[in-house]
């Protein structure tokens, strides 16, 4: 009897162990990733999910002809409202038409699913048309590439070659380059 019972169970050893080597190692893994990354059920929305150091993003759109770029030192990612938020951010737009933009400032809120960019602490916009370059300073400055805009509504510095000017607020196509003022605007135009 006892020789039968060593045969029986040197049959099923082998898948004894198999088995509870399986299952240990299941719940060794299961432990593990609550340790990484915690309970899934109780990820907060409202805090940082991932961050990017480096952060680059491109965008070509050839049959509307222009290229983007979007860069900065570090890029924060919250899922509530899919925004990133972006340290130190450069932003650049080239077109067929001539025009090209370049903004940058020392930090920005991307809201990444309407492709809106909110850069604020001393937006600083450089816009070339033909040759001619118009730059622009504000505390917070608004680009809905979508729309072929960039706008703010606070107060702005526009300096253009032989002439400054104060705004309440602008709004900039994209597109044409037009530059068009919001508000009260003051000229101060500088003699050679």
């Amino acid at each position: 009897m006892l020789r039968n019972l060593a045969s029986f169970v040197s049959q099923f050893a082998p898948l004894l162990i198999t088995f509870l080597l399986a299952a240990s190692s299941y719940w060794v893994a299961l432990q593990s990733e609550r340790g990484f990354f915690g309970d899934q059920g109780s990820i907060d929305p409202k805090k940082v999910d991932y961050f990017m150091e480096d952060f680059r993003s491109e965008e070509h759109q050839v049959a509307r002809g222009y290229y983007s770029l979007l860069t900065g030192v570090r890029a924060e990612h919250i899922p509530e409202n899919d925004v990133l938020f972006i340290t130190n951010p450069v932003a650049q737009r080239y077109q067929e038409s001539e025009v090209q933009l370049h903004m940058r400032s020392g930090k920005a809120e991307y809201e990444v699913s309407n492709d809106i960019l909110h850069m604020e602490k001393d937006a600083h916009l450089d816009r070339l048309k033909q040759g001619a370059k118009t730059t622009l300073n504000s505390d917070k400055v608004t680009a809905e590439f979508e729309k072929n805009k960039v706008y703010s509504n606070l107060d702005t510095t526009v300096i253009t070659p032989g002439r400054a000017a104060k705004m309440k607020g602008f709004e900039l196509d994209t597109v044409s380059g037009d530059l068009q003022s919001k508000g009260h605007t003051s000229i101060r135009i500088e003699a050679k």
